[in-house]
């Protein structure tokens, strides 16, 4: 895991995904994440990207808030998550730059297996030659 990501200022937890309710979590000092960072939120199924907006999350510091993306609820694929990408703001000379990111499973087909036994009994002999 790249060290960026691992010491990123903002944790994002699922509360509800499938309804598009997550937690934010701010682990700055002194700083809103609002004055430092951007969020971009992209969903993807199946890797190709369905979804790409950003939003704009104001939690304080040293807090966290529960925050619901309306556009996430009713979401329904073979394999969908939502990445919130974390970058820096215009102010710094990293601008844009990508400080790190949080994947979360929004939903996922269930596959049904057939547990049906085989029509033909499998036959098996040892031959020692």
């Amino acid at each position: 895991m790249e060290a960026k990501n691992v010491y990123r200022p903002i944790r994002v937890k699922p509360v509800y995904a499938s309804k598009g309710v997550f937690e934010f979590m701010n682990t700055y000092d002194f700083s809103g994440l609002s004055d430092k960072l951007e969020c971009t939120v992209e969903v993807t199924d199946i890797g190709k990207v369905i979804l790409q907006e950003k939003l704009d999350v104001q939690v304080p510091a040293k807090s966290s808030r529960i925050v619901t993306i309306p556009s996430l609820d009713g979401l329904t694929g073979q394999s969908v998550y939502v990445r919130f990408i974390f970058t820096q703001k215009e102010d710094t000379q990293w601008s844009g730059s990508e400080i790190g990111f949080d994947q979360i499973l929004i939903c996922k087909e269930q596959r049904v297996i057939d547990a049906s036994p085989a029509l033909d009994p499998i036959d098996v002999s040892e031959d020692f030659r």
